[in-house]
């Protein structure tokens, strides 16, 4: 590993998502890799079957992601919410968020990503469920626990929230041309000369705005 590759390592936060009622046991015990427990975890929802066999000892992992696939995190803590208020996954609302969801961050990991690619994973077994790019561990521990209204900024801040549920980029484009529409009158722009700008800007140019004034 050269200096360069060691310093992006060390520098690294890794994200975990999950629901509120688990953040006392985090705090004592750390993220502890297990397939079961009260609600499931996200991966046995999808590989817990007769197709992928009974789990073993190198499927107790626990999941995490980086900053450049945080969405995977979000989705994990939106399954939790989901099952905890028996709602509809695509359902889940940005109070629902702020009142249940936990984001946890692992600062400084020195986690490698898997990577199907890299020789240094040859002769290893990744845990079932396990995809490109995804870091994994028996045990971490959480140095930050984000929560509530800070939570939300923090989802909104990097593009995770609202999300993309499966709606096309139409659908994303009117919703958030739409959401800085709302904002802009709400701060006392002119409406019909707010809406016109917002219309024929870029989409990119929209959501930096939203960015900067959520």
């Amino acid at each position: 590993m050269n200096f360069k590759e060691w310093i992006t390592i060390s520098e690294r936060t890794l994200y975990h998502g999950t629901v509120v009622d688990n953040e006392e046991s985090i705090r004592k015990y750390g993220l502890q890799g297990g397939w079961q427990g009260p609600l499931g975890s996200f991966v046995s929802k999808f590989y817990d079957d007769e197709e992928h066999g009974e789990p073993t000892e190198d499927d107790e992992v626990v999941f995490a992601s980086d900053r450049n696939s945080l969405g995977k995190s979000v989705t994990a803590m939106v399954h939790h919410i989901a099952q905890k208020l028996g709602k509809n996954f695509h359902s889940v609302t940005d109070n629902d968020i702020r009142n249940h969801g936990l984001l946890v961050m692992i600062k400084d990991s020195d986690l490698k990503p898997y990577s199907a690619h890299d020789r240094s994973w040859a002769h290893s077994v990744p845990p079932r469920g396990v995809e490109e790019g995804d870091y994994f561990d028996n045990m971490m521990s959480g140095d930050v626990y984000l929560r509530g209204a800070a939570l939300l900024r923090f989802l909104k801040r990097n593009g995770q929230w609202p999300r993309n549920w499966g709606v096309d980029s139409g659908g994303r484009s009117d919703a958030l041309r739409g959401r800085l529409g709302a904002i802009a009158i709400s701060r006392g722009h002119e409406k019909s000369d707010a809406l016109e700008k917002i219309s024929k800007a870029p989409l990119s140019v929209v959501s930096d705005q939203l960015k900067k004034w959520i």
